[in-house]
């Protein structure tokens, strides 16, 4: 609907004088416009979508870094040789002790066999006679003997704790300190380790042979010497921090069998 302008005569008796009158001030009256609901509400929608596109909404990725900001470059560099267990030599033989065992190398007929003895070592002694070490029985023909020792707690040796042994009814007199012959190339103080037999009154150890499996690694052979029988008293010590415990290797009670006529 279009606007159009209507014309109010004022009121007068003389008709003919309000024709040669002048024309009195005239009011524009508005009676309709066009609806402006539909552009009202497509501005309205233009807005909302505006402010949804530029909105910085939450979301799972990183918020981009502020303007002027630099982001410091990573200090990972990467590696193409993985990174090595340093207890994976160790856990070969001990595998994973919960606590302290014996650890042996033993000649049997088909070969080595390797056997472990749990123990509860000493904390204190006075000595490798002390009465109240513990004091484990094994049977003959060892071919390596040592231990293994706890990985964690209370009882897991530090670092630079050293272990040394003595043999204490093997010559009729005081105990007699041993030197240690490692038969592992890879277990050694403090975790663990395993040892060839000792030398006594003097003699020279033996000389450590390859294993069939090892090449070139010092080790036991099913043929070769054995602990002689008798205790032996070993102390695993750091400062303020000490274990004890003996073994005893019984003597072999078995019936020599006699060798065949021939």
């Amino acid at each position: 609907m279009t606007d159009e302008p209507v014309w109010q005569d004022e009121p007068s008796g003389d008709q003919d004088d309000a024709r040669h009158a002048p024309a009195a001030a005239s009011t524009l009256v508005r009676l309709g416009a066009a609806d402006r609901g539909p552009g009202l509400l497509v501005v309205a929608i233009v807005i909302f979508v505006a402010v949804a596109l530029i909105k910085p909404w939450p979301g799972g990725a990183a918020p981009a870094p502020a303007s002027g900001q630099v982001r410091p470059p990573s200090t990972d560099v990467p590696t193409d040789v993985p990174s090595a267990d340093p207890l994976a030599g160790i856990r070969l033989d001990c595998q994973d002790p919960p606590g302290f065992r014996i650890f042996s190398r033993e000649s049997w007929s088909r070969g080595t066999l390797r056997s472990w003895r749990t123990f509860d070592p000493l904390a204190e002694a006075s000595g490798p006679l002390d009465a109240a070490i513990p004091d484990v029985p094994i049977g003959p023909g060892i071919l390596g003997l040592g231990y293994c020792a706890a990985w964690s707690g209370s009882d897991r040796p530090p670092d630079d704790a050293a272990v040394q042994a003595w043999a204490t009814s093997l010559t009729g007199g005081g105990p007699v300190p041993l030197r240690l012959v490692p038969a592992s190339a890879t277990l050694h103080p403090p975790l663990g380790g395993l040892y060839l037999p000792p030398a006594v009154g003097g003699s020279t150890p033996p000389t450590p042979r390859p294993t069939p499996k090892s090449s070139g690694v010092p080790g036991v052979a099913p043929d070769g010497p054995t602990w002689a029988p008798g205790t032996y008293v070993f102390e695993l010590a750091a400062p303020g921090w000490q274990r004890w415990w003996a073994i005893t290797v019984l003597p072999d009670d078995r019936p020599a069998v006699p060798s065949p006529k021939g």
